[in-house]
């Protein structure tokens, strides 16, 4: 009996593109066209709803699949467009890379490797952060502190939560799905943690920005946008430790309240009957109820959510 003669290993490299017609010939060029253990590499552009010629500048400089939006959606979405088309066109491996040629794509290598070598589902490119002359002293910082805060949800060593320079393997994109509506990073590796894919962290260099970042146009509205992020994923993949957590939180205020408000009454020589403190005790106790009650309904739903993770894996599986 023959044996079945083996599947080719085919990458696809995504470029996420928003007006992006003078960048993208750039970030083109630099991609890889060879990488030991691929057989196959294409490319993928979706267009976010581009108002110059953005698909037309795709389109001449050869790349394999063009997908373009009727509006802008924003990044998580166009992630997303990306993701399904990649596994329609039956990728093996997606990497997701910028118009902006802010990665450097000799990297792409090192992203893939992991998931080649079947050590990993998903590969997330780190950034050098302190290095980069285009961030000013505050955004390193703030960088540092996103990281180690999704490091703490995750279990990742990682200076970097921000790198949209990152890799998936074909069971990965099957069960990847950003909600979203800002940035896809934070979100990604969140999700990687809680689907219980296996993750590797890569260091990867940057090259120097053609623009800035379009993403976030103050700091505050950066550091409000990713801890909303943040907060969302948490609430969904682990609701009942939030509320449970939460109202134990307010439990203890409550049980404080009751007993310094007993040694007052006790020990010390007062006419007061405190009751400021015993409706704050009361009100303490009702809403440590009330959380408790949210996280097993939090957690009924996290279990629906499962569910339609499952569902939308199989279908993917399909396709």
């Amino acid at each position: 009996m023959k044996n079945k003669e083996q599947k080719k290993l085919k990458l696809i490299i995504q470029i996420n593109c928003l007006n992006e017609s003078e960048s993208l010939p750039i970030a083109f060029k630099e991609l890889p066209k060879k990488i030991p253990g691929i057989d196959i590499i294409e490319t993928l552009v979706v267009d976010d709803g581009s108002t110059d010629n953005t698909s037309e500048v795709a389109r001449k400089l050869g790349v394999n699949h063009i997908v373009r939006h009727n509006g802008n959606r924003g990044l998580p979405r166009a992630v997303n467009t990306g993701t399904l088309k990649a596994i329609q066109e039956g990728a093996d491996i997606l990497v997701n890379t910028d118009a902006d040629n802010q990665y450097d794509a000799r990297d792409i290598e090192k992203l893939v490797t992991p998931i080649v070598q079947k050590r990993a589902d998903y590969v997330y490119g780190q950034r050098p952060i302190m290095s980069i002359d285009e961030f000013s002293t505050v955004k390193k910082y703030l960088q540092l502190l996103g990281a180690k805060v999704v490091g703490v949800i995750t279990g990742l060593k990682i200076n970097d939560a921000a790198s949209g320079f990152r890799a998936m393997s074909s069971e990965a994109m099957k069960k990847y799905f950003l909600l979203a509506e800002y940035s896809s990073p934070l979100e990604g590796l969140i999700q990687a943690s809680m689907k219980k894919l296996t993750i590797e962290v890569v260091d990867v260099r940057v090259n120097p920005f053609l623009r800035p970042s379009r993403l976030f146009k103050s700091k505050f509205k950066y550091v409000f946008k990713s801890a909303t992020i943040i907060l969302d994923n948490v609430l969904i993949y682990r609701p009942l430790q939030t509320f449970l957590t939460l109202g134990t939180v307010f439990l203890i205020c409550g049980f404080f309240l009751t007993g310094y408000r007993i040694y007052l009454l006790s020990w010390t020589d007062t006419d007061s009957t405190h009751l400021t403190l015993l409706m704050g005790a009361i009100m303490t106790y009702i809403l440590s109820l009330q959380l408790y009650f949210l996280g097993l309904f939090a957690r009924l739903q996290r279990a629906n959510k499962l569910v339609n993770d499952e569902i939308l894996f199989r279908v993917n599986t399909k396709l």
